[in-house]
């Protein structure tokens, strides 16, 4: 130990201060043995665990031998391919990826402070299976890309490939934050409920007008008839006598009757129509979540090779359909 010191202070192979080079010194020579024996082994098992996959294999010859390839190249014209495919890398392609993306991403946000030849250059960060080499990072970085003139596509399949690799406490949000700062959005046939609730509440609603019609006729007719019969019969009588100078009788009767009959019939007929109309306004989603399972193409021979999305863009008007999105066709 006392030899490396003795080398690093007589010759640092990096320029320090020596402040620096003091505080380095007196860490490993004086904090460091101070540490608890117990602490200080689980410390060197974290770091050598994770560190190990660099002492050999692929990433020892990626990372840690002399190269000939920095993320800096990139603002000369460069496009740099990372040929690390997950599926035959495994881990070590997720590591390798993640490590060299974002050591890109914060060469790409500092550019500002380089020579003019070296911020003006447009670049662009193509990540295909996105959620495979997402971090923590992504989203700081989408967040500043645009003024480092910086083009950010990422494909996935769904949404919740995001949620199960985002890792984190709140990997549900942390995912929606990291797909909401892209401005740009374009979604083809996708039978997960998830991410077309997702993207029905990103393109938003629009007042929809629905029209009502009703029309109605009703018809009457009644018929009828009436009849009647009355009779009345009816008898008087009086009788009277007087005495004293002479003698008078009178005496009188009389009787009536009479006898009738009525009859007749009626009829009628009536008809009514009636028109009413009108509309109703509601607010809903511009594309259902239904649709994007239902509507778009997915290619092959039936399709005529001719794949169909919805492209949205926060802030635009499309010509075509009025709107922030409208549908695309695509040749397979």
């Amino acid at each position: 130990m006392y030899s490396v010191m003795d080398a690093a202070t007589r010759h640092p192979k990096v320029a320090l201060s020596r402040r620096a080079l003091t505080d380095c010194l007196d860490f490993w020579a004086e904090a460091y043995p101070a540490i608890p024996e117990k602490t200080r082994g689980n410390i060197v098992i974290t770091v050598t665990t994770v560190l190990d996959r660099f002492k050999h294999g692929r990433l020892n010859r990626a990372f840690c031998g002399r190269t000939t390839l920095v993320p800096e190249m990139t603002f000369g014209g460069a496009v740099i391919v990372l040929a690390m495919p997950t599926l035959t890398w495994n881990e070590d392609g997720v590591i390798a990826q993640q490590l060299f993306k974002f050591m890109w991403q914060r060469a790409v946000l500092s550019r500002n402070s380089l020579a003019p030849q070296h911020r003006e250059r447009p670049v662009f960060l193509w990540s295909d299976e996105a959620q495979e080499t997402v971090h923590s990072y992504d989203g700081e970085f989408l967040g500043l890309a645009r003024e480092s003139k910086c083009c950010p596509v990422y494909l996935t399949q769904s949404l919740p490939a995001y949620y199960a690799k985002m890792g984190g406490d709140n990997p549900r949000d942390d995912a929606h934050s990291l797909v909401g700062k892209f401005m740009t959005h374009v979604y083809h046939s996708n039978a997960c409920p998830e991410t077309n609730e997702f993207a029905s509440r990103m393109i938003g609603k629009e007042v929809v007008r629905r029209h009502n019609f009703n029309a109605g006729n009703s018809r009457s007719f009644n018929e009828g008839m009436s009849a009647g019969e009355n009779e009345n019969s009816g008898s008087s009588s009086s009788y009277g006598s007087s005495h004293g100078q002479g003698y008078s009788l009178t005496s009188s009767s009389g009787s009536t009757s009479g006898e009738g009959n009525n009859w007749g019939n009626n009829r009628g007929r009536g008809s009514t129509d009636n028109v009413s109309f009108g509309y109703s306004e509601s607010m809903e989603f511009v594309i259902e979540p239904g649709e994007f399972a239902r509507i778009l193409k997915t290619g092959g021979a039936t399709n005529a090779n001719i794949v169909t999305g919805i492209w949205f863009q926060s802030g635009r008007v499309f010509q075509a359909s009025g709107g922030n999105m409208m549908l695309r066709r695509f040749a397979q």
